[in-house]
């Protein structure tokens, strides 16, 4: 199936996710991932969160690395559809165990002003693990170094899908506008 429109998937967008699920893993800051606007935890939602921190002394290069990949396929983005983007929330890194999942959900949500959304994957998903988008019907696969971005709106609702063998780890990303 081809690519719907306002969706693109980048391939090989960052080469070094191995390393940064092994800092993530080794840094264990994992917590039950929340959702909404006063965020909490869910059965909608079963993985785990951390974030890190790009403001402090400790931050790795990696990681800024990482966020500037990013920053640049959202230039990218905002310039092919014309979408202004004003400011970037702080990424969250996931953690999908076997059988955790993040039910059908849109990332924008009053007040939050979200505009554009990303998911990159951070490895290869042995099995399960796809990115759903409900209403078209379109999955993206789970590959290290893919990234899916999108609008955030409610036309590209999606879910991330429960991986049935190995773990599944993947960043998320959003700019305001």
């Amino acid at each position: 199936m081809n690519v719907p429109r306002g969706i693109e998937v980048i391939e090989n967008a960052f080469d070094q996710s191995d390393e940064i699920v092994r800092q993530l893993d080794s840094a264990n800051h994992w917590k039950p991932s929340k959702i909404g606007k006063n965020p909490g935890i869910s059965d909608l939602r079963t993985s785990s969160t951390c974030t890190t921190p790009y403001n402090s002394a400790e931050k790795s290069p990696l990681f800024d690395d990482f966020r500037q990949t990013m920053l640049q396929i959202f230039k990218n983005y905002s310039f092919t559809y014309n979408v202004k983007l004003t400011s970037f929330e702080p990424s969250t890194f996931n953690r999908y165990q076997v059988n955790e999942e993040f039910n059908s959900h849109a990332d924008y949500f009053e007040g939050s002003n979200r505009v554009v959304s990303a998911v990159t994957f951070l490895n290869n998903v042995e099995d399960g693990g796809n990115l759903l988008f409900d209403f078209l019907d379109y999955q993206v696969q789970p590959v290290a170094g893919r990234v899916v971005i999108f609008p955030s709106n409610f036309l590209f609702t999606h879910q991330a899908l429960p991986p049935t063998k190995g773990t599944k780890y993947s960043a998320a990303f959003w700019a305001r506008g």
